[in-house]
């Protein structure tokens, strides 16, 4: 990774890779009960991150939308 510059997705990718192979080391050493607690953390990293997106998404769409008047 000399090459690499910092910051780069590449670079990123390569680091949660290692942090992955750590985390199933951690696992592998410790049991079924950490496994099945790390996947509820993971699961609800996910729903957290993407329940973030969809509010984002929402309030940008929000704050686009053109009014609409109507004539009564």
């Amino acid at each position: 990774m000399v090459h690499r510059r910092h910051g780069s997705l590449a670079s990123y990718l390569l680091w949660a890779l290692v942090a992955i192979g750590d985390l199933m080391l951690v696992v592998v050493n410790a049991g079924l009960t950490v496994l099945i607690g790390l996947l509820c953390l993971a699961t609800g990293g996910v729903a957290a991150g993407c329940a973030s997106r969809v509010r984002r998404a929402r309030r940008l769409a929000a704050a686009s939308a053109v009014p609409l008047e109507r004539n009564a």
